[in-house]
């Protein structure tokens, strides 16, 4: 009798272990997998309500921030704006206009290299680099990056991870950036591509981008269209 007891408590401490050993494959399965899907870039944020997110590269060389800033003020919209290093070092009184407009802030590199095309020594020193200079110049910077160029794999997304900064791209590209594009292009080109959730990129060295940002806000309130910062 004692033997069958023995072998029904080491039946029962196999299945035990078997058990645990299933439940911590699976989770270690889970983590895996929910860590991958971490590393993709955000380029639209999921919702049922109509919110747009509009996002500012703060690109070099002439600087319409001023102009754009009046825009959203008046409209009482909200952006992201996502800001270079280089360009806080070029343009330090617009740095301040924009820390106390109260819009978001998160990083879109110092010098902005391609990450695709660099080493993974110069992509951290390049992100840190960044990121130690607008903490100390802002009020607060978010823990997000617009990748250079938009530029992204998965080993430029997994050295930003483990720098604490989550990837974010756009879904809708107002095309302000290109040579001939008027107002009226860029308006309908945002207008025309919208839906809830959408992530709107606009550039702030283009002198058509304001007057377009107005033109699109006019629309979008007749649209009952909300604008917000972006969730992260």
């Amino acid at each position: 009798m004692k033997t069958k007891a023995w072998i029904k408590k080491g039946l029962i401490c196999l299945l035990l272990c078997m058990g645990i050993g299933y439940y911590l494959e699976t989770a270690e399965k889970s983590i895996s997998v929910g860590t991958a899907a971490s590393l993709q870039p955000v380029s639209y944020i999921d919702t049922t309500e109509r919110k747009l997110y509009l996002t500012f590269d703060t690109a070099m060389g002439d600087s319409y921030l001023p102009e754009i800033l009046e825009v959203l003020h008046k409209y009482r919209a909200k952006a992201s704006f996502a800001v270079l290093g280089s360009w806080v070092e070029m343009y330090p009184d617009q740095a301040k206009m924009l820390d106390a407009s109260g819009q978001m802030i998160f990083c879109h590199s110092m010098e902005h290299p391609l990450y695709t095309a660099v080493s993974e020594k110069e992509i951290r020193r390049d992100a840190d680099r960044a990121m130690t200079l607008l903490t100390d110049r802002f009020t607060e910077v978010h823990r997000c990056i617009r990748p250079p160029y938009g530029a992204w794999d998965e080993r430029t997304t997994t050295i930003l991870w483990q720098e604490g900064l989550s990837s974010v791209l756009w879904s809708v590209d107002a095309g302000d950036w290109q040579e001939q594009a008027t107002v009226q292009q860029i308006t309908d080109t945002v207008l025309g591509q919208i839906k809830p959730g959408d992530i709107v990129l606009f550039q702030t060295d283009c002198p058509q981008t304001p007057q377009a940002l107005a033109q699109i806000l006019e629309v979008l309130k007749e649209m009952r269209f909300e604008t917000a910062v972006l969730p992260f």
